[in-house]
């Protein structure tokens, strides 16, 4: 069974959310071009939120355009999982056949002595760690 591919909905609550912080930005810039008659104090006024609406805005995008790369990644994952599990299937099936045909550790007498079908312990000399 092959899986579907992901597709990732925006839940509302997040568009809802995001929204709001976009309009309390647009709310406090409107507010201090009206309180303050000159340019320079506006601009005292928006560095004072610079700051906090720069990360604030790079959450939201990051958020918002990092989800469905996420979602394709988790699926390519399941996937590659799922046909390495098939192809263990199939080679179990064959070393299966070999030794029905040729005897005990037929198989290994084929793919050499130290080819093992069990699988090796973390730690172990047997994979190099």
């Amino acid at each position: 069974m092959l899986l579907q591919a992901a597709q990732i909905e925006t839940p509302w609550p997040s568009v809802i959310v995001a929204l709001g912080i976009l309009s309390l930005i647009t709310i406090v810039t409107v507010v201090a071009i009206r309180r303050f008659n000159t340019v320079d104090d506006v601009l005292k006024v928006l560095g004072v939120f610079a700051g906090v609406l720069g990360v604030v805005t790079g959450a939201m995008v990051t958020y918002f355009f990092t989800r469905q790369p996420l979602a394709d990644a988790r699926y390519q994952a399941e996937l590659n999982a799922e046909r390495a599990q098939m192809a263990e299937e199939k080679l179990a099936g064959v070393v299966d056949r070999i030794e029905d045909r040729f005897g005990e550790n037929a198989a290994a007498m084929y793919m050499g002595p130290d080819m093992d079908f069990e699988q090796p312990e973390v730690g172990s000399a047997k994979n190099g760690h």
